[in-house]
């Protein structure tokens, strides 16, 4: 019988995340910015994470300062979003004078089986930022 031991040694360890947005034909280093905290740490936490996010891959780096072998390099974990929500931008146009009303969401779907409800919080018409119900009065129209 035989036994290996393995041991850390007494260098110094690094880490380092890493990203790809194109299927890991490149990567760059993830730093603590935006979405993500614990770029150097063993562990990244990605939080708010966005539909366009949707198949990044991560990686992790280890080096250490005496380690004859050289850096590690973990394999790639993917980023899969599913149920994703499908949003799409309206425009509505009516002549001067005439109230526009009408449902934002009619072309619009949510995530999951069977789709979860939309629900409009606020809403936006000419840099001017409205609650869900509050009329809108747009000066110097028509």
């Amino acid at each position: 019988m035989s036994a290996a031991t393995v041991s850390a040694g007494s260098g110094t360890t690094n880490y380092q995340w890493q990203v790809s947005t194109n299927g890991g034909s490149s990567w760059t280093n993830v730093t603590n910015a935006g979405v993500y905290s614990g770029a150097t740490t063993p562990t990244l936490t990605v939080t708010g994470v966005i539909s366009s996010m949707n198949e990044y891959r991560y990686r992790l780096q280890v080096s250490q300062s005496n380690f004859a072998c050289g850096n590690l390099v973990s394999n790639a974990a993917r980023l899969v979003l599913s149920n994703t929500a499908s949003v799409v931008d309206d425009t509505k146009t009516t002549t001067e004078d005439t109230v526009a009303t009408g449902n934002v969401l009619t072309n619009d779907t949510g995530s999951g089986s069977p789709a979860a409800a939309l629900t409009v919080n606020t809403f936006t018409i000419g840099g001017q930022t409205y609650n869900a119900g509050q009329t809108a009065t747009i000066s110097g129209v028509g």
